[in-house]
């Protein structure tokens, strides 16, 4: 409430202020606010800020410009975190498609959408559909950004969830414990990633 009260609100209102005839600076800013209060879980709040900027680079850029693809994408993981679904998918698809189209596959946009809609359709219960996803999106993190990067153990942690969830077992825990063993080079054994990585394997 005091981040909301005193920086939050106040950065709205001096975007409502200062930028009415600078509108892709605007819808920018709206973004980056949208994107802080769903951080924060204030989902009611973010809505508006983020319905208005993707409004704006859809009207100004066009459905397949980098920002309009940022904002469809990040619209995806609001609706996501608020538990709508079914809502979410057509936006992270539509992101999805844009950066491949815009950027190819290795691009660390196009890896990272590809394992958000793996993850979507893993919550979504679609296992079966998000693995082949997510495996992709492992093997060219993998190559790109190399095993220990902390997109591909994203990516491997996601993957493990979706095959513990199928009750594939055994192969969740190599993937699991692959994980575990990337988190510790990386980040050492006191990191909440490397914790968090030890309870998956433990659960």
């Amino acid at each position: 409430d005091l981040v909301d009260r005193t920086i939050l609100r106040p950065a709205v209102a001096a975007i409502d202020a200062q930028f009415a005839e600078q509108p892709v600076v605007d819808a920018r800013l709206r973004q980056s606010l949208a994107v802080l209060y769903k951080n924060l879980a204030l989902y009611e709040a973010a809505q508006p800020l983020q319905e208005r900027a993707l409004a704006i680079r859809r009207r100004l850029l066009g459905d397949e410009h980098a920002e309009t693809l940022e904002s469809q994408g990040a619209m995806g993981d609001l609706l996501r975190a608020q538990g709508k679904l079914a809502e979410a998918e057509p936006f992270v698809r539509s992101a999805l498609a844009g950066y491949r189209r815009l950027f190819g596959e290795d691009h660390l946009l196009t890896l990272a959408a590809l394992n958000n809609m793996g993850y979507l359709l893993h919550l979504q219960g679609k296992s079966g559909e998000a693995e082949p996803l997510l495996r992709e999106a492992l093997e060219r993190q993998r190559r790109v950004l190399g095993p220990d990067h902390r997109d591909t153990l994203t990516s491997l942690t996601t993957l493990g969830s979706a095959l513990q969830s199928e009750g594939r077992l055994a192969e969740a825990e190599a993937v699991f414990r692959e994980a575990l063993a990337g988190r510790r080079r990386a980040l050492g054994e006191e990191h909440p990633d490397t914790l968090a990585a030890i309870s998956n394997l433990a659960n």
